[in-house]
């Protein structure tokens, strides 16, 4: 998507806690987190499929940080939908985790993100 309409921002993030979806082909926030945070709007009635259906929701332009070790997504959509029964108001998807290589290790429940095959780990999460 050009950036020519949207301003990219460089200061204002607001911190919350992610969780990552590798079953999730998109990102999404809950929309009231959307609202409050002043994301720009750029659909207010997009169709998604998901499991069980077909849902309409608003999608949101947004810049995300990530804890330090991992670069800032500078501009992405992001689906305004409920995350139910999650502790969380951002589910992460394969949209913005096909950027990195991506290792869980199902003993210790370990997440090595790296930035190329081989390549130093960026962040590693527990």
């Amino acid at each position: 998507m050009p950036n020519g309409d949207f301003s990219i921002p460089t200061e204002g993030f607001t911190d919350t806690e992610a969780i990552i979806d590798t079953g999730a082909s998109k990102t999404l926030v809950e929309p009231d987190f959307a609202l409050r945070i002043g994301l720009r709007l750029v659909d207010p009635a997009a169709r998604v499929a998901r499991v069980g259906g077909i849902d309409t929701v608003a999608v949101y332009v947004a810049a995300i940080r990530f804890p330090p070790g991992l670069p800032t997504v500078r501009l992405i959509r992001v689906l305004a939908a409920p995350l139910l029964e999650q502790p969380v108001r951002c589910l992460v998807g394969r949209d913005i985790l096909q950027r990195w290589r991506m290792v869980y290790d199902g003993r210790t429940g370990e997440v090595t993100l790296e930035e190329e095959e081989g390549g130093q780990p960026l962040i590693e999460l527990d």
